[in-house]
Protein backbone atom coordinates (compact mmCIF):
# COMPACT_ATOMS: atom_id res chain seq x y z
CA UNK A 1 0.00 0.00 0.00
CA UNK A 2 0.96 3.61 -0.28
CA UNK A 3 2.30 5.47 2.76
CA UNK A 4 -1.11 7.12 3.24
CA UNK A 5 -2.85 3.71 3.41
CA UNK A 6 -4.38 3.88 -0.06
CA UNK A 7 -3.81 1.30 -2.78
CA UNK A 8 -3.83 -1.75 -0.52
CA UNK A 9 -3.08 -4.98 -2.38
CA UNK A 10 -3.21 -8.54 -1.00
CA UNK A 11 0.01 -10.26 -2.11
CA UNK A 12 -0.45 -13.57 -0.28
CA UNK A 13 -4.07 -14.45 -0.91
CA UNK A 14 -3.45 -18.17 -1.47
CA UNK A 15 -6.37 -20.05 0.05
CA UNK A 16 -5.34 -21.94 3.17
CA UNK A 17 -1.96 -20.29 3.45
CA UNK A 18 -0.80 -18.19 6.37
CA UNK A 19 2.00 -15.64 5.85
CA UNK A 20 3.16 -13.14 8.44
CA UNK A 21 5.75 -10.58 9.55
CA UNK A 22 6.96 -9.05 6.29
CA UNK A 23 10.36 -7.37 6.07
CA UNK A 24 10.97 -5.05 3.14
CA UNK A 25 14.25 -4.24 1.49
CA UNK A 26 15.57 -0.69 1.82
CA UNK A 27 14.96 -0.02 -1.89
CA UNK A 28 11.41 -1.39 -1.66
CA UNK A 29 11.94 -4.09 -4.32
CA UNK A 30 11.77 -7.26 -2.16
CA UNK A 31 9.71 -8.59 0.74
CA UNK A 32 10.83 -11.44 3.00
CA UNK A 33 8.23 -13.19 5.17
CA UNK A 34 7.47 -16.51 6.83
CA UNK A 35 4.56 -18.88 6.78
CA UNK A 36 3.09 -21.90 5.10
CA UNK A 37 0.04 -24.11 5.00
CA UNK A 38 0.85 -25.84 8.29
CA UNK A 39 3.74 -26.00 10.73
CA UNK A 40 6.63 -25.91 10.33
CA UNK A 41 6.81 -22.34 9.12
CA UNK A 42 9.42 -21.45 6.47
CA UNK A 43 11.04 -18.27 5.07
CA UNK A 44 9.98 -16.90 1.67
CA UNK A 45 10.90 -13.94 -0.51
CA UNK A 46 9.04 -12.17 -3.32
CA UNK A 47 9.11 -9.03 -5.38
CA UNK A 48 7.24 -6.07 -3.89
CA UNK A 49 4.42 -6.58 -6.42
CA UNK A 50 3.91 -10.20 -5.25
CA UNK A 51 5.61 -11.83 -8.24
CA UNK A 52 8.62 -14.12 -8.07
CA UNK A 53 7.70 -15.77 -4.77
CA UNK A 54 10.27 -18.34 -3.65
CA UNK A 55 10.55 -20.55 -0.57
CA UNK A 56 14.06 -20.12 0.87
CA UNK A 57 14.09 -22.61 3.75
CA UNK A 58 12.76 -26.16 3.83
CA UNK A 59 13.22 -28.24 6.95
CA UNK A 60 11.19 -29.96 9.64
CA UNK A 61 11.52 -27.07 12.12
CA UNK A 62 10.29 -23.48 12.21
CA UNK A 63 12.26 -20.80 10.36
CA UNK A 64 10.61 -17.47 11.17
CA UNK A 65 11.07 -13.71 11.71
CA UNK A 66 13.12 -12.89 8.60
CA UNK A 67 14.83 -9.53 8.36
CA UNK A 68 16.32 -8.28 5.09
CA UNK A 69 19.69 -6.56 5.32
CA UNK A 70 19.72 -2.88 4.30
CA UNK A 71 21.60 -3.68 1.06
CA UNK A 72 19.12 -6.48 0.26
CA UNK A 73 21.71 -9.27 -0.06
CA UNK A 74 21.21 -11.16 3.22
CA UNK A 75 18.37 -12.31 5.44
CA UNK A 76 18.66 -12.87 9.20
CA UNK A 77 16.06 -15.22 10.72
CA UNK A 78 15.39 -17.37 13.76
CA UNK A 79 15.17 -21.16 13.68
CA UNK A 80 14.73 -23.98 16.16
CA UNK A 81 16.38 -26.53 13.82
CA UNK A 82 19.23 -27.20 16.26
CA UNK A 83 17.15 -27.88 19.38
CA UNK A 84 16.59 -24.36 20.65
CA UNK A 85 15.98 -21.03 18.94
CA UNK A 86 19.04 -19.46 17.31
CA UNK A 87 19.79 -16.68 14.83
CA UNK A 88 20.86 -17.60 11.30
CA UNK A 89 21.72 -15.67 8.16
CA UNK A 90 21.45 -16.63 4.50
CA UNK A 91 21.71 -15.11 1.06
CA UNK A 92 18.48 -13.91 -0.51
CA UNK A 93 18.47 -16.97 -2.79
CA UNK A 94 18.42 -19.28 0.29
CA UNK A 95 22.05 -20.36 -0.02
CA UNK A 96 24.68 -20.02 2.69
CA UNK A 97 22.41 -20.70 5.68
CA UNK A 98 24.67 -20.12 8.69
CA UNK A 99 23.98 -20.19 12.42
CA UNK A 100 25.43 -17.05 14.01
CA UNK A 101 24.47 -17.46 17.70
CA UNK A 102 25.62 -20.39 19.80
CA UNK A 103 24.55 -20.72 23.42
CA UNK A 104 22.01 -22.64 25.53
CA UNK A 105 19.52 -19.75 25.57
CA UNK A 106 16.84 -18.88 23.00
CA UNK A 107 17.70 -16.02 20.63
CA UNK A 108 14.82 -14.42 18.67
CA UNK A 109 13.61 -11.61 16.41
CA UNK A 110 16.75 -10.50 14.55
CA UNK A 111 16.94 -7.01 13.03
CA UNK A 112 19.78 -5.47 11.04
CA UNK A 113 21.43 -2.23 12.08
CA UNK A 114 20.84 0.62 9.58
CA UNK A 115 24.36 0.24 8.16
CA UNK A 116 24.05 -3.56 7.89
CA UNK A 117 27.11 -4.30 10.00
CA UNK A 118 25.32 -5.68 13.07
CA UNK A 119 22.27 -7.77 13.97
CA UNK A 120 20.33 -7.08 17.16
CA UNK A 121 18.07 -9.72 18.69
CA UNK A 122 16.16 -10.66 21.83
CA UNK A 123 17.57 -13.40 24.06
CA UNK A 124 16.68 -15.14 27.32
CA UNK A 125 20.35 -15.55 28.29
CA UNK A 126 19.57 -13.78 31.59
CA UNK A 127 16.50 -15.90 32.25
CA UNK A 128 13.82 -13.69 30.66
CA UNK A 129 13.17 -11.85 27.41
Amino acid sequence: MNADGSGQTNLTNDLGQHYVVPSGSANGNKIAFFGGVNAPQQVYIMNADGSGRAQLTDNSNNDISPSLSPNGTKIAFQSDRDGNIKIYTMNTDGSGQTRITNNSANDRRPLWSPDGTKIVFASDRNGDF
